[in-house]
């Protein structure tokens, strides 16, 4: 273990609970160079940018010399690391994924041409302290072989191949990722490279970029025989001690590979041993050999109608919803192909609404489509239907299971359209059909769920209110929407909100009214703030002078400027009085924690690691004690970061203890453990892919009935 002594790998041995980060060790000439500008002879690449000052390891005259610490110069030594790797035949996938030619996963020859899977991994590199660490993650890569062209000459219909993410390869090497929006005669596609707008080009330089589920359907189209999805799930390591050896394989080939890497006369190794985790009971930080970390005492529990449950699993309980129904009008939309599916559904759905929801009168309708659903006129079937019928609480619409992956296909058009005319939907796909093997089939509990929730129901609470909390924002800023038949080059924007009161009860969506472009995010947030203070306003029941203690929670962190600015808006509408935790939960990392004396090796569920005094990972998924729960793979821990104002009012377990019971609020799910993100998030990031797939004239038609219900869930 290099720059260690071997009475601290001893040390570090003893805890059995790791994180997959891996320590650079530095030696030779540690010195760095500050720079009040750049000299006009030197090369911006040997330079960082940190606030005004750049740092370098060149000494030239008129800099000064400062203390080390590897974060001053990270962009050097990621620089450093790619270029490395590109010279010894690693290939990305993406910004920071990683594969090599030689780990290729063997899968049936036939298809060899379309597509290859390989085993590669994902990085970052992360300063904590003064120490700077290799982040490094498994990572399971299906690249397309096959052109858009190829494809089309292997039979593949355009239906199937249009409304999927693309990349667009020219012979100059540029790389330019669009959505395909239209394919031509001729070896012509359309695609939309959203901020580039919409361009023709060649079929034979773009290639898919699509999720196994789309690869699973394109093959089938073809005739061509493989099982994508099992290969997925084959080769994932879902199991976290095998994922954390695999891991440990990756830093090793690193270690003989790629370090010890050289900038100037600094010599980077790395350590090939996982950072270990200390478990303590109070709030300290990284000390140079390990992480600290702590776990909630209790697991947040949910209120129904007249009782109380801290499962993760809420239904079904003896208990009926928090708040019920009285009555249900359900209308199916389906192909006629599928009647006799549909039929069983609906009596299945019946008797779980009596027996689980305790709701009595439900009125049931269906309208067979004579129509493929793969067809365009399918949704135009079901559009000109609805006009004579929408007098129901919700539409219930088949759609095939691939549709949810497609851009703009009949899962959101419909969607989109039922909006509109303020009716709520839930898709139905083959997957409702399938028996259940146990007793309750845990499929129609949670249609039934979602479906309650979107026609005014509240399926659960929490049973304690969130401390230091009135009311949670879960805010999504600059949602591309869809510029496809709008006529329109310029790309649109909009920002929505979920908002929450302190039990967690998911209260009200809003959206801003007109569009923005994408830098105007102060705009958005004035605009989101105003509709807040108006809806509370205009209820006589809510009273927006009680709201003093307000939770903004993105997924991406704000500037300090805008903290500032949006502080002062909240004053503005809500008193001088008013605190503001921003608790940003950032999804885009790699990090990954295990315990090696649990059984599989999972990271429980409630413990958070300490990473500084804003910030912590928690673990949500994982290995939990509490009846109802089960594993759900490798947890992917949630970094959370927390600025506060006008000063700090809220501690870190506070913040993990509220993150972690907003996780089990999805009402779009009654029976699966508690979600891995919090519903504030999970809500946000559902609104964004509707948003992407509506255009700026459907986005303006959602019905006012529905800001009050969760119709997109």
């Amino acid at each position: 273990m290099s720059g260690l002594g071997w009475w601290k790998v001893v040390k570090m041995d003893d805890f059995p609970k790791k994180i997959n980060l891996f320590k650079l060790c530095f030696e030779g000439d540690k010195r760095i160079f500050k720079y009040s500008e750049i000299p006009d002879t030197e090369d911006e690449s040997d330079f960082v940018r940190r606030g005004n000052d750049y740092f370098s390891l060149k000494k030239i005259n008129g800099c000064e010399e400062t203390e080390f610490n590897p974060y001053k110069i990270q962009k050097l030594i990621e620089n450093a690391f790619k270029k490395k790797l590109s010279s010894n035949s690693y290939s990305f996938n993406r910004k920071y994924v990683v594969y090599k030619e030689n780990n290729k996963i063997p899968h049936k020859q036939e298809n060899e041409g379309i597509f290859s899977i390989f085993k590669g991994f994902e990085y970052r590199f992360v300063p904590i302290m003064n120490d700077m660490f290799l982040c490094i993650d498994y990572k399971l890569i299906i690249k397309f072989n096959a052109s858009i062209q190829d494809l089309l000459d292997l039979n593949a219909s355009k239906r199937s191949l249009i409304g999927n993410s693309v990349k667009f390869k020219s012979t100059d090497r540029e790389e330019r990722n669009g959505l395909l929006i239209g394919v031509e005669d001729h070896g012509v596609c359309i695609v939309d490279f959203y901020e580039g707008g919409e361009k023709s080009v060649s079929a034979d330089k773009l290639y898919l970029l699509c999720r196994p589920e789309v690869i699973q359907h394109i093959l089938k189209e073809m005739r061509r025989s493989e099982n994508v999805i099992s290969l997925q799930r084959q080769h994932s390591l879902l199991n976290p001690r095998r994922r954390l050896v695999e891991i440990k394989k990756v830093a090793k080939s690193l270690n003989d590979e790629i370090f010890p890497i050289l900038i100037e006369g600094l010599d980077i190794k790395l350590d090939t041993e996982p950072l270990p985790i200390e478990e303590v009971r109070y709030s300290t930080f990284y000390d140079g050999f390990t992480l600290k970390c702590d776990t909630l005492s209790e697991e947040p529990e949910l209120q129904f109608d007249r009782g109380s449950s801290s499962d993760i699993q809420p239904l079904p309980t003896q208990y009926p919803p928090y708040s019920r129904v009285e009555d249900l009008s359900l209308i199916f939309y389906y192909p006629v192909a599928k009647e006799r599916e549909i039929e069983v559904l609906c009596g299945d759905l019946e008797r779980y609404f009596r027996n689980y929801f305790y709701l009595d009168n439900i009125e049931i309708s269906k309208e067979s489509i004579d129509s493929d659903p793969f067809d365009e006129n399918y949704v135009e079937r079901i559009q000109n239907s609805l006009k004579f019928n929408n007098r129901s609480d919700i539409g219930i619409i088949y759609v095939p299971e691939v549709m949810k992956y497609y851009q703009n296909s009949p899962y959101y058009k419909l969607k989109a359209y039922f909006a509109s005319q303020g009716i709520p939907t839930q898709m139905v796909t083959d997957r409702s059909f399938i028996p259940s093997k146990y007793p309750l089939n845990y499929t129609i509990l949670n249609l039934c769920t979602g479906i309650i929730a979107k026609c005014g129901g509240v399926p659960w609470v929490l049973r304690t209110k969130l401390k230091e909390t009135d009311i949670v924002i879960g805010m999504s800023l600059s949602a591309r929407l869809s510029n496809i038949g709008e006529n329109i080059q310029m790309n649109r924007y909009i920002g929505f909100a979920n908002i929450f009161n302190k039990y967690g009860k998911w209260m009200y969506f809003c959206g801003t009214a007109q569009k923005y472009e994408k830098n105007q995010q102060i705009e958005q947030i004035a605009s989101i703030i105003s509709e807040i203070k108006g809806y509370y306003s205009n209820n006589s029941y809510l009273i927006p002078k009680n709201i003093k203690n307000i939770m903004i929670h993105n997924s991406k962190r704000f500037k300090r400027d805008d903290r500032d600015k949006i502080y002062e808006l909240l004053k503005e509408n809500f008193g001088e009085d008013t605190k503001v935790a921003f608790v940003t939960i950032d999804e885009s990392h790699n990090y990954r924690a295990f315990d090696l004396n649990s059984g599989d090796g999972s990271f429980q569920r409630g413990y958070f690691i300490y990473l500084n005094e804003r910030g912590i990972l928690l673990s949500t998924t994982g290995k939990s004690n509490f009846k109802g729960a089960f594993r759900q793979g490798t947890p992917k821990l949630l970094h959370i970061t927390v600025d506060q104002y006008p000063k700090k009012f809220l501690n870190l377990e506070n913040v993990a203890y509220q993150v972690l019971a907003l996780t089990k609020l999805n009402w779009a799910s009654a029976t699966s453990p508690a979600q891995r993100e919090p519903v504030t998030i999970k809500y946000a990031n559902k609104l964004a892919k509707v948003a992407a797939n509506m255009g700026s004239s459907q986005w303006n038609r959602i019905n006012d009935r529905l800001f009050n219900r969760p119709w997109f869930i």
